[in-house]
């Protein structure tokens, strides 16, 4: 491990660094998310395997439990997306509407 004030190797259970006396952290092990994307961004790139095991790295979760996080997030974004296709129906029925009356005002 270096130290982080005098970057000078230390022992690997090193609290203290020999060279400085700065303290010295643990290295975190590397995350399997180096971009720092949320649950919701990866499942909606089509990521869901990193989404999965992010999840069960963050929560420790089981997979199984992970897996179902995971399908209740797909099966929001789907909502929405299908949300979004009937609203846009709704304005287009309504622009219609509008232009007709428009063309044939009584």
């Amino acid at each position: 491990m270096r130290c982080p004030n005098c970057k000078n190797p230390n022992d690997s259970d090193a609290t203290i660094c020999q060279w400085c006396g700065a303290r010295c952290a643990p290295e975190p092990p590397p995350s399997s998310n180096p971009e720092g994307k949320t649950l919701r961004q990866l499942v909606k790139e089509g990521n869901s395997h990193l989404a999965t095991r992010l999840y069960i790295e963050e929560t420790g979760a089981t997979v199984r439990e992970a897996e179902n996080h995971i399908k209740k997030i797909k099966k929001q974004l789907e909502d929405r997306r299908n949300d979004k296709k009937v609203l846009l129906g709704i304005l287009g029925l309504m622009l219609f509407a509008i232009l007709l009356w428009l063309i044939f005002p009584e």
